[in-house]
């Protein structure tokens, strides 16, 4: 979330907690909440800091950090901060991360991420910031910026927050283009492996600001696409490999189907509840430690706000919470032997204890039938993911159910099921755009 929408998801703290609550997958560690994005590099600690520095400075208090020691309690979730490096001020950063071990409940704070999208920081011509000169380029401009820039700021934040928060992971680079800008990443590993903890990246596969023509501009169908979801995997893989060399995990800190806040039609249809289970399943294979799926209050690719009555749950959030389901206890990836198939259908397998959960994505405009050959003779229990329509913004339920403005699943719980057939197969009809968790008992 960003620095200035804590307020907005604070005040509802009970339908908070229990969102965050149905997306935590028990016994898959701690669920960490960022707070950063764009508003990381406009947020200032103390009422002076930042005065007159930015276009939108964003002035963090100690109210704020109480309304997020809050949220932390009440919905059970460790932190990363996401420190303001455009500031050019490690002295702040270590005020503001002195203040935050003090006000957050013990133990609650991960650590710290050093900036957002330093790659892209030549594109915002807003800042004008007096003692940036150390840490950035002499000219005093953004295109300067580079690389080796980044991984001497980095260090000399490391070095101010070790006397204050001595310990704390450090994370970084959050690159806008993990793939193209890969000298970042390798970069901040060659030359300052000793402050990092962990590399993080964001992606946003399609944008809502490209011209209409252009290949990444957001539409229904390529939400729906294979290539965009799967396609994640690729895009993430020699930032893997770096990572892997230096023993260190990789997070995506920022994901979402369309960067620029969405794209109202595309980005709040149910074709973002479709994508997000294959996008976080492929991250998951490709070897991920984890995702932060970016939520903006008021956003069009937002999976959820809050208004005055309380939780509006997006269909992105039925989503979310079917990929909770499929991840399982403790679960691991188990492998699946698909023959020929539509490559509309997306198919993932999760082996959690003695449990097998097998989910299908229908992402095309034709149902699916399946026939699974599982060593399991018990009939198979089925959840879906339905919409009215794959454009529909409302009415989406799962396993028959909807979140109320208290983030309570409300409405009778509906599942099917599944009985062993002729060839010892359970046969499975999926409907076009729809979703279904299949959990076999071993």
């Amino acid at each position: 979330m960003e620095y200035w929408d804590l307020p907005a998801f604070a005040s509802h703290p009970d339908a908070m907690a229990r969102v965050l609550g149905l997306l935590h997958v028990p016994g898959d560690g701690l669920l960490l909440l960022r707070v950063g994005g764009d508003s990381a590099d406009q947020a200032y600690w103390g009422r002076r800091a930042g005065r007159g520095l930015g276009p939108w400075p964003y002035h963090v208090t100690r109210r704020w950090l109480h309304t997020l020691a809050g949220i932390v309690r009440s919905a059970d979730v460790h932190v990363m901060l996401d420190l303001n490096l455009a500031a050019g001020s490690p002295g702040m950063a270590a005020r503001f991360a002195r203040a935050a071990l003090r006000s957050l409940p013990r133990g609650s704070l991960w650590g710290f991420e050093i900036g957002n999208e330093p790659d892209i920081y030549h594109h915002w011509v807003d800042y004008h910031l007096p003692g940036r000169a150390s840490l950035f380029a002499s000219s005093g401009e953004w295109d300067q910026f580079s690389p080796r820039r980044y991984v001497a700021a980095f260090a000399a934040y490391a070095r101010a927050l070790s006397r204050v928060a001595p310990g704390l992971p450090l994370a970084g680079p959050a690159t806008a283009h993990p793939l193209r800008d890969l000298a970042w990443e390798r970069r901040l590993l060659a030359d300052a492996a000793g402050h990092v903890a962990m590399i993080t990246v964001h992606r946003y596969p399609l944008t809502a600001c490209a011209h209409r023509r252009a290949t990444d501009f957001s539409t229904v169908a390529r939400v729906l696409s294979t290539r965009i979801s799967a396609g994640l995997q690729p895009v993430v893989t020699p930032a893997l490999e770096l990572a892997r060399q230096a023993g260190l995990p990789v997070r995506m800190t920022e994901l979402n189907s369309v960067t620029c806040e969405g794209r109202r039609g595309v980005s709040n249809t149910l074709a973002s509840a479709l994508w997000a289970p294959d996008a976080l399943f492929s991250l998951w294979r490709a070897g991920l430690a984890g995702a932060n799926i970016h939520v903006r209050q008021g956003a069009a690719n937002a999976a959820f706000s809050m208004a005055r009555h309380g939780l509006d749950a997006r269909p992105l959030l039925y989503g979310l919470a079917l990929f909770a389901r499929a991840a399982g206890r403790r679960g691991e990836l188990a492998r699946l032997r698909v023959g020929r198939w539509s490559s509309a259908v997306r198919l993932w397998a999760v082996r959690s204890g003695r449990r097998l959960n097998v989910l299908v994505l229908d992402k095309g405009p034709h149902p699916a039938h399946l026939a699974l050959r599982v060593p399991s003779g018990r009939p198979a229990v089925i959840q879906r993911l339905l919409g009215p329509s794959v454009q529909a913004t409302a009415g989406v339920t799962l396993a028959g159910q909807r979140l109320a403005p208290d983030g309570r699943w409300v409405g009778r719980r509906t599942v099917a099921h599944a009985r062993l057939g002729p060839g010892r197969r359970y046969r499975v009809r999926v409907p076009a755009y729809s979703g279904a968790l299949i959990s076999f008992r071993l």
